[in-house]
């Protein structure tokens, strides 16, 4: 998994409309679900992203396709799988350790977890 750098990607956050700032954040930190827009936004579906857009949003698709491009994590956006992959992983600070509830982070190893829990 690519290693991020939280405050790289926050650069570039003025290129986002402030009403969706939380739920860019939350997606890239904690994989936390997102809507139709930004969902389409991050699998690089524009058909889907322009007709889900609200006037605010469909001005601003090239300032999403600036910010993907060169600040987001590039496993974070690009496709569905890759979307639901970094879901699934939980974003830049991970899904909790199911043993001890402490953030995994990127590297998705607890030091005390088993193998099972890897």
């Amino acid at each position: 998994m690519q290693k991020v750098n939280e405050f790289e990607w926050r650069n570039g956050m003025y290129l986002i409309p402030l009403h969706c700032h939380e739920g860019i954040i939350n997606y890239i930190m904690k994989g936390d679900p997102i809507g139709g827009f930004l969902t389409a936004i991050v699998e690089n579906d524009l058909m889907g992203a322009y007709s889900r857009a609200d006037d605010i949003n469909r001005n601003a698709l090239g300032n999403y396709c600036t910010f993907l491009y060169n600040y987001a994590p590039a496993n974070c956006h690009g496709s569905f799988d890759k979307r639901e992959r970094w879901q699934a992983s939980g974003g830049v600070t991970g899904r909790p350790c199911p043993r001890c509830e402490k953030p995994m982070g990127s590297g998705r190893i607890c030091n005390c977890s088993s193998a099972k829990f890897r």
